[in-house]
């Protein structure tokens, strides 16, 4: 199990779909949570390894990754995305250094990751609830269950063809990681496009909290006057 704390951006599809490959369930946690949910969920799947940003929105990921691991004894080891990484733990990986910038093939080999890869009936994720009123529940899904959703979201999407229309999904919600990360699943399991691509489409998912800079650029790049 892998948790992952990450906003919208292409580092938090890789991550997932890397998981996938290496035949490891995520536990995706909004980035608008903080200690206490952290430290709960945590506890709750045994999670050894942490991934999250060093910093978003002027708040310390990493100060609060270190401090959730003093409190949780099953967390070991922290990969942080971003800048100022800190070099003076050994628990700690920097996500550029030390695996966007490093080739594991050797150590990894594809005949390997064949064998460990997740089966369409395996654990993909856990998602917790928000505990706004009560602790967090976590929910099991398989990938088989994501593809469920994902062929649900492409029939409602579905565009009607042939008579001009572009439709489109912009998704303004910088922290939910959750509609991202399993369309990158599905589409990595099933071998097929997923979400919107899957009903001829398109999708911008936004990694800013500037909602009138998102769909400014969003509607100058798919659905120009």
């Amino acid at each position: 199990m892998v948790t992952v704390q990450l906003p919208n951006g292409w580092p938090l599809c890789a991550l997932i779909l890397a998981c996938a490959r290496a035949g490891a369930a995520v536990s995706p946690v909004l980035p608008t949570m903080r200690r206490r949910e952290l430290e709960f969920m945590l506890g709750v799947t045994e999670s050894p390894v942490y991934i999250g940003p060093t910093s978003w929105h002027r708040f310390d990921y990493g100060a609060m990754a270190a401090e959730v691991a003093a409190a949780v004894p099953t967390l070991r080891h922290r990969v942080l995305v971003g800048e100022d990484v800190p070099t003076d733990d050994p628990a700690v990986v920097d996500f550029y250094r030390d695996l966007y910038g490093r080739d594991r093939t050797a150590e990894f080999p594809a005949a390997l990751l064949d064998e460990r890869e997740a089966k369409a009936g395996d654990v993909a994720q856990v998602m917790f609830t928000s505990g706004t009123t009560g602790e967090p529940k976590g929910v099991t899904h398989t990938h088989n269950t994501l593809y469920a959703i994902d062929k649900a979201q492409a029939d409602v999407l579905q565009p009607v063809r042939g008579r001009g229309h572009r439709d489109g999904v912009a998704d303004h919600a910088p922290g939910r990681l959750h509609l991202e990360s399993a369309d990158a699943l599905v589409a990595r399991r099933h071998r097929r496009p997923s979400g919107p691509v899957a009903a001829g489409s398109h999708a911008a998912h936004s990694g800013r909290a500037e909602s009138h800079v998102f769909f400014s650029w969003a509607r100058r790049r798919f659905w120009p006057t």
